[in-house]
C-alpha cells in the first residue's frame, strides 16, 4: 500500500547516466526477467510487454504472461499469454486473444502468428470491422497484410450477439477498406435460411451517404428506433449521425457522432460523443433514478512519427458521466473495453540498441480508482557486446515515476496517495559454450531502487540488490 507524502515533487530528483558502448557482435542473451523485452530482428524489433517476461537464450525463446501487448507495425496484439520464438519469429498467443489492424480486429482463445510472414490463424474467432461483424471457426491472417480468410462462420451489418440476420458462409475473404467476397452463402433471417447464393461480393469503399434505421424492443429499452446517417466530408473525415429514440419511462431521445478522422502521416484515430437525457423514475438500483443527463466522450487518436523517429504516439481520453453508460448503451463495445477505459498519452521508441516510453495517465472520472503517472519513463537497454574479442555483455533498464493513487469520490473528499519512485537496473554477464552444446552465462548485476515514500512511513528510501 502506497502512504501519502506532502509536496513529494519535491524530493523527485534523479539524474540517470549510461555508458552505452555499440557493436556488430552476435548478441548471447543470458536468462532474465523484466517487464518489458525486445527482440532483436534484423529489420524491426518485436517489443514483448508484459506483466512477467522471460528470455531463455538455449531455447531463443520469449515467453510472457499477464496483459501482454505487442504492437507490430500495423497489428497490435494483446493476450493473457504468448511464446515467441527467434528463430522462426513464430508466436503463439493464447487467452483473450485479440488483433487489431487498421481499426478493425479479431478476437479468440489461441493464435499462432509469424511476425516474418505476416501470417496467423485465430481459432474460435469474433471479427469486428465496421460495418461488418460475424464469427468464424478460424480466421486465417494471410501473407497480404490486408487479408483475412474466414472459415465456416458468417458476416453481418448488425453488431449483436445474435443478429437478426447474417450471411452464413464455408468461406469468406475480407480485404480490409475495399471488399468482402464469400462462397456458398446462406441468408438466415433470425435462426430461419431464407436464400442462398452461390458467390457474393460487398465492396467497403462506398463512402456515399445513406440512412440506417434499426427497430427492435428490448427489455431495458422498450421499442426502440436506432437511426443513423453515414457521412464523409473528405478522405480525412468520415463518420455516423446518430438520432435514437426509446419508449421505456425516463428514456426518449438519444443522439451522438462517431467520427473517424486519417491525417496520413500526422495519424488517425476517432472521436465519439453521445448524449441522452433520463428522466428519473425513483428506482434505486437504476442510474435514472439519480441522472437525469448521460453522455459518454471518446478521443482516441494513433500516431507513427516516422522510420527516423521510430516513435509511435498513442493518446485515449474517456469522460463519461457515470461507470454504467457505455454498458447501457453500447454493450458491444463495453465487452471490448470494459467498465474502466483509459486515459492516457504515450510515446514509445523502438530501436535496435533500445527500447523507452514516456507515460502519461490521469483520472478524469471521479468514480474509478486508478493509478495516475504524472509522469512515467523507462528504458531498456538491449543486450550489448563490450569489446570485439571478449565475449563480454552488459544489459539495463532504468524507470522513473510519479505514482498518485486516486480512490472512487463517493461524495467524500479523499485524499490521495502519493509517491516517487526511480529504479536502475545494470548486468553483466560473459557468455562461455562448452563441447558446442552447453552453454554457460555467469553474470553480475545490481539494482538500485529509491523511494520518496515507503509504506512504512520512510522517506528518501534506497534499496539496493
Amino acid at each position: 500500500m502506497i502512504k501519502p507524502k506532502q509536496n513529494s515533487a519535491k524530493y523527485f530528483k534523479v539524474m540517470i547516466a549510461f555508458l552505452l558502448i555499440s557493436s556488430n557482435a552476435e548478441l548471447a542473451f543470458p536468462v532474465q526477467s523484466s517487464d518489458e523485452i525486445a527482440v532483436q530482428a534484423p529489420k524491426e524489433p518485436i517489443v514483448v510487454n508484459g506483466d512477467n517476461v522471460e528470455y531463455f537464450q538455449e531455447k531463443k525463446m520469449v515467453t510472457g504472461t499477464g496483459n501482454i501487448s505487442i504492437k507490430y507495425k500495423d497489428i497490435e496484439l494483446t493476450c493473457d499469454k504468448i511464446t515467441v520464438y527467434l528463430d522462426t519469429r513464430e508466436s503463439i498467443a493464447e487467452g483473450n486473444v485479440k488483433v487489431t489492424q487498421k481499426g478493425a480486429y479479431f478476437t479468440g482463445e489461441r493464435m499462432n502468428y509469424n511476425f516474418d510472414t505476416r501470417k496467423g490463424t485465430v481459432l474460435q474467432a469474433r471479427l469486428s470491422s465496421n460495418p461488418l461483424y460475424g464469427k468464424a471457426e478460424q480466421v486465417d491472417k494471410v501473407e497480404n497484410k490486408d487479408t483475412y480468410k474466414l472459415e465456416r462462420g458468417y458476416v453481418s451489418t448488425c453488431d449483436l450477439e445474435n443478429p437478426h440476420y447474417r450471411l452464413q458462409a464455408r468461406h469468406v475473404e475480407i480485404f480490409l477498406n475495399d471488399k468482402v467476397i464469400a462462397k456458398h452463402i446462406v441468408l438466415y433471417i433470425g435462426k430461419i435460411p431464407v436464400m442462398y447464393f452461390p458467390y457474393y461480393v460487398q465492396y467497403l469503399r462506398q463512402y456515399k451517404g445513406y440512412i440506417t434505421v434499426i427497430p427492435g424492443r428490448k427489455s431495458e429499452w422498450g421499442y426502440y428506433v436506432l437511426n443513423s446517417y453515414r457521412y464523409q466530408l473528405n478522405n480525412a473525415l468520415k463518420g455516423d449521425l446518430m438520432l435514437d429514440y426509446r419508449t421505456k419511462d425516463g428514456l426518449g431521445l438519444a443522439g451522438g457522432v462517431n467520427n473517424y478522422h486519417d491525417f496520413g502521416k500526422m495519424g488517425k484515430g476517432a472521436f465519439k460523443f453521445y448524449y441522452t437525457k433520463e428522466n428519473g423514475d425513483g428506482d434505486d438500483n437504476d442510474h435514472r433514478g439519480e441522472i437525469e443527463r448521460r453522455y459518454r466522450y471518446q478521443l482516441r487518436h494513433y500516431w507513427d512519427m516516422g522510420e527516423g523517429t521510430d516513435t509511435t504516439a498513442l493518446l485515449e481520453f474517456n469522460k463519461l458521466s457515470d461507470p454504467d453508460v457505455i454498458k447501457d448503451y453500447f454493450y458491444n463495445e463495453y465487452e471490448e473495453i470494459g467498465d474502466n477505459p483509459d486515459n492516457y498519452l504515450t510515446f514509445i521508441t523502438a530501436k535496435q540498441e533500445y527500447t523507452s516510453q514516456f507515460l502519461m495517465r490521469a483520472r478524469f472520472n471521479k468514480f474509478q480508482s486508478v493509478v495516475e503517472r504524472l509522469p512515467e519513463y523507462k528504458i531498456n537497454i538491449n543486450n550489448m557486446r563490450l569489446f570485439k574479442d571478449i565475449p563480454l555483455y552488459y544489459t539495463g533498464a532504468a524507470s522513473g515515476v510519479y505514482l498518485r493513487q486516486m480512490l472512487p469520490a463517493n461524495g467524500t473528499v479523499i485524499k490521495p496517495t502519493e509517491v516517487g519512485r526511480v529504479d536502475v537496473n545494470n548486468q553483466i554477464s560473459y557468455a562461455m559454450q562448452f563441447f558446442r552444446t552447453l552453454n554457460i552465462t555467469p553474470f553480475v548485476g545490481t539494482e538500485d531502487t529509491y523511494y520518496s515514500r515507503t509504506a512504512g512511513g520512510e522517506t528518501n528510501v534506497i534499496r539496493t540488490v
